[in-house]
């Protein structure tokens, strides 16, 4: 019975978690159009080299989840209104959506859209940077293969000449 009981206490935070999730209806899952900029966005921001880039590594997951959990409904409506605003400045200057441009066309629309769009604009777009560049860089490749992660308080080196 103490074991049933910890149980449901223990799960009681994810099933209110998995209620309001289910009950909300968020605007960027949505519409198929603005998942896709996003991670359009998020492939111009960290692209594919000769490291993995952050659509293979994950980050549009990261950054979705961080934007209906982690923020407030305003930035969410920042959000949203920039990947839209992409989307119509996209078609009135190419006029194809900013998912069919290629890489230097959406890098050139996402450069006027944080020097041209307004203060929402920019808000919502500077947000999907930081969530995208934080999500890249607690990635597991990046922690493990570009900057080795050691846990604190690092590495102890009792034998370390001192001049």
């Amino acid at each position: 019975m103490i074991r049933q009981i910890a149980i449901l206490t223990g799960g009681l935070p994810f099933l209110h978690s998995m209620l309001n999730a289910s009950v909300s209806i968020n605007a960027l899952s949505s519409p198929l159009i603005l998942t896709n900029t996003l991670d359009s966005i998020i492939d111009v921001i960290i692209p594919e080299g000769k490291t993995p880039g952050g659509v293979s590594l994950g980050v549009p997951e990261y950054v979705k989840i961080m934007l209906q959990d982690c923020v407030t409904k305003d930035q969410q409506s920042a959000v949203e209104t920039a990947l839209k605003y992409l989307e119509n400045q996209s078609i009135a200057a190419s006029g194809v959506s900013f998912i069919a441009c290629n890489a230097e066309q959406r890098t050139i629309l996402l450069k006027n859209a944080f020097i041209q769009g307004g203060n929402v604009e920019k808000d919502g777009l500077k947000l999907i940077k930081s969530l995208t560049i934080k999500g890249y860089q607690t990635s597991s490749h990046f922690m493990k293969q570009i900057i080795p992660y050691e846990m604190a308080p690092n590495r102890y080196n009792g034998c370390a000449t001192v001049n």
